[in-house]
């Protein structure tokens, strides 16, 4: 299972970072990006993070021939790593884009072996 923190602010409301450690490299996405409110503009913002992330774990693990561990990518889960309620709000919601790129790759690993 692997981890992805987010950096979410509620005062001023600010998505601030999202950080992936995996495999022993930290990906981060610095964003700083203010918000009037939490809704579907922010977490698109959220998500098309959390995509890029995700792809750069995906070519570290295709870089090292590791993709056996393309399991771990499918049980991602998210930190709200600041505690702020609007984190709190945009990790109710579930985040399909992430899976996405995890799901193909699965599926090429599989029928490569």
């Amino acid at each position: 299972m692997a981890t992805i923190q987010l950096f979410i602010s509620d005062t001023p409301l600010c998505f601030e970072k999202a950080e992936f450690t995996f495999m022993e490299e930290t990906f981060v996405i610095e964003k700083q990006q203010l918000f009037e409110k939490v809704d579907a503009v922010m977490h698109q913002e959220v998500s098309s993070s959390l995509v890029s992330l995700v792809e750069k774990a995906l070519l570290t693990l295709e870089a090292i021939g590791e993709e056996e561990d393309y399991f771990d990518l499918l049980y991602l889960t998210y930190e709200n790593t600041r505690r702020s309620l609007s984190g709190q709000q945009l990790l109710a919601q579930p985040f399909p884009a992430v899976e996405a790129p995890c799901s193909r790759s699965l599926m090429s690993w599989q029928n490569r072996s």
